[in-house]
């Protein structure tokens, strides 16, 4: 597949790339030895400059697997996709989409190697309607994620605090200065060869919450190198959306997405 891109600052070749394509570092840096990646008709270099207003095109081979996004939803106002791994929402996520749907408002984020339903607005007032239902908790949010080891009970609800730092959040038991409350909700589905499938609500929506917070009490999500020791594809896919509070788009309340 080929890909099209203007450059919207002066950035290096490699970091341009890794923002708007789904793929790892090593894919990125192949495709650029392999000549795949043109700027403004010149072929690249790992040590290219990509300056604002650059055309930059890429030649993505079908083995390198790059998967597109699948749209579960669409109407006039908003847009849900099934992000798949390796997407930033709001780079290669959003350009993707836009190539097809225009000008889009991103409302519901996702890590970048998190997989599963991502809202996005299609004018600025549904924006602002679906950014204050959110804001009000009034939309649910379900995950479905694997764990390391076995929770005991079937059902809990979890509390505790998180504060940002420079490489990812830290989660605490006592409130301390600059944290926030985060709320996760979970049900076990499945045990199975000592680990857990459970479905997870989340009650707040903070940065990595399911991700820390589950590392915080021992059972860090299968596949999670942040947080755990696995290979930085998390078993964690956001799979239900129940809609609810909005005022513009009433039509919405009551609605549940699924995958």
């Amino acid at each position: 597949m080929k890909y099209f891109f203007v450059s919207d600052c002066d950035i290096v070749a490699v970091k341009f790339l890794d923002r708007y394509l789904p793929l790892n570092k090593e894919k990125i840096k192949r495709l650029i030895v392999g000549g795949e990646v043109r700027i403004n008709g010149e072929k690249a270099t790992k040590e290219s400059l990509i300056k604002k207003g650059d055309t930059v095109t890429v030649f993505v081979p079908m083995s390198f697997g790059m998967k597109e996004p699948e749209i579960v939803y669409c109407d006039e106002n908003i847009l849900v996709v099934d992000k798949p791994v390796g997407y930033e929402v709001e780079t290669s996520l959003k350009y993707f989409l836009e190539r097809t749907y225009g000008v889009l408002y991103c409302v519901h984020r996702l890590d970048r190697n998190t997989t599963g339903l991502t809202i996005f607005a299609r004018t600025a007032e549904a924006e602002n309607d679906l950014s204050a239902a959110i804001k009000k908790r009034s939309i649910s949010k379900f995950y479905l994620v694997w764990l390391k080891g076995v929770l005991k009970e079937d059902e809990r609800v979890l509390k505790a605090y998180l504060i940002k730092n420079d490489n990812g959040v830290i989660v605490s038991d006592i409130p301390k200065q600059g944290s926030k409350e985060i709320i996760t909700k979970y049900k076990v589905m499945k045990r199975e060869n000592g680990n857990t499938l459970a479905e997870v609500e989340l009650i707040t929506g903070r940065t990595h919450q399911i991700r820390a917070h589950f590392a915080h009490i021992g059972h860090e999500v299968i596949g999670d190198s942040r947080y755990g020791d696995g290979n930085g594809y998390q078993l964690l896919r956001a799979y239900k959306l129940i809609f609810n509070g909005l005022e513009k788009l009433q039509y919405l309340n009551g609605k549940t997405i699924q995958i």
